[in-house]
């Protein structure tokens, strides 16, 4: 008995849906991690390029998850997921730090980090479209 092909149908609503949670789960994740990341550099003595270089890393760790995410709740187009949530989650980490006023860095700053959301996000779409689940 041959199998008929079943086409799942991604609907913008439910990408969407998908997006909004990896950024809801990935700024979860964030702030915990940050936490972390704080209560050490209370505790011990670090240099401002230490403290820089973990937080790009943790900036990384999250878009990756949120590319994972939500890649893996659509199911295809791995690199465009990512890329999206990996930008979505820079706009909104991007409104809270206008919103605190505490954007620094510049044009530069925002695009290196915009680059390593957009990129981790990527990467994190890749995994998640090729995840076994």
């Amino acid at each position: 008995m041959r199998q008929e092909k079943t086409e799942t149908r991604v609907t913008f609503a439910g990408t969407l849906r998908s997006i909004l949670t990896s950024l809801v789960i990935a700024l979860a994740v964030l702030i915990i991690l940050t936490g972390v990341q704080s209560a050490i550099f209370y505790s011990i003595t670090a240099s401002d390029i230490a403290k820089t270089v973990t937080g790009y890393i943790l900036l990384a760790l999250v878009a990756v998850l949120s590319g994972y995410m939500c890649a893996a709740s659509i199911g295809k187009k791995g690199i465009l997921a990512g890329a999206l949530s990996g930008l979505i989650l820079f706009a909104a980490l991007y409104v809270w730090g206008l919103t605190l006023g505490d954007i620094k860095g510049g044009l530069a700053g925002n695009l290196l980090h915009m680059a390593i959301c957009v990129l981790a996000g990527m990467f994190g779409g890749i995994f998640g479209v090729n995840s076994k689940r």
